[in-house]
């Protein structure tokens, strides 16, 4: 028997051909929506990572201004009670000049019941039976202050209250002696005077010390007292009459 060949005719060799292009475009289509869908679920999670960073900052950026808001209204608060205290301190400055003059002025006339000393007390320190050592600091004599809430102040002495050993200041009355300093960068004319009742805190001793002023130096702002030279007057104090025992000592600590 002949065997025949079973080899394809023009018209199988063109058939076969497109069935092979065909493949290959139908691999390439497949391959591309492959990559496609691998590039969507990749934008999915991107969008997601995005979504979250949003409510993060969000989060953040509520959190930031409730805690601005927060800040500026404890700022407007503290400015309203600084503007309250300034306008008290006003009022006081006006007062207190007032209240005292008149008080000196009935002291002086030999009425009770004054609440500032009387000007001759004032100046000498010394009432009848009374200590003669030392003097409180004199009507207008000026000072610092240590306000609690604003620090070293300057300030003038306009009266003193021998019922509880205070002195009335122009910012503020019934200040205890031992918040009023001696003032700094003065001449000798405006420094506390020579006889002035005062307390020094000795580095020595690591106490206040009762004082008196003997004078002061004009080339360093220092003051001479009696228990000490060249006193820096960060270490001084005023003292009240109720503490008049100066110390007598030639010691100089």
């Amino acid at each position: 028997a002949v065997e025949r060949s079973h080899t394809p005719g023009p018209a199988g060799r063109a058939a076969l051909e497109h069935a092979s292009k065909l493949e290959l475009s139908n691999q390439a289509l497949l391959a591309e929506l492959e990559e496609r869908k691998r590039r969507e679920e990749e934008l999915v999670q991107e969008k997601k990572r995005m979504e979250m960073k949003h409510k993060i900052f969000e989060r953040q950026r509520t959190k930031d201004l409730e805690e601005l808001e927060k800040k500026k209204t404890q700022h407007e608060l503290q400015m309203q009670a600084i503007q309250e205290e300034k306008k008290e301190l006003e009022r006081l400055r006006e007062e207190v000049p007032k209240q005292g003059l008149a008080a000196v002025a009935v002291g002086s006339s030999g009425s009770r019941g004054s609440r500032f000393a009387p000007l001759d007390r004032m100046a000498t320190g010394m009432d009848k039976g009374g200590d003669s050592r030392g003097s409180v600091l004199r009507l207008g004599t000026r000072c610092r202050y240590e306000s609690a809430t604003y620090g070293w102040m300057p300030a003038i002495v306009k009266g003193y209250n021998e019922s509880d050993g205070t002195y009335n200041l122009d910012v503020k009355p019934h200040v205890p002696a031992d918040k009023i300093a001696p003032p700094g960068d003065v001449a000798a004319a405006e420094a506390w005077p020579a006889g002035a009742m005062a307390s020094y805190l000795s580095s020595s001793v690591d106490r206040w010390l009762p004082a008196l002023v003997v004078s002061f130096n004009d080339g360093d702002g220092t003051y001479n007292l009696d228990v000490r030279d060249h006193a820096d007057i960060d270490r001084i104090r005023a003292r009240s009459l109720g503490d008049a025992t100066a110390s007598r000592t030639d010691s100089r600590r």
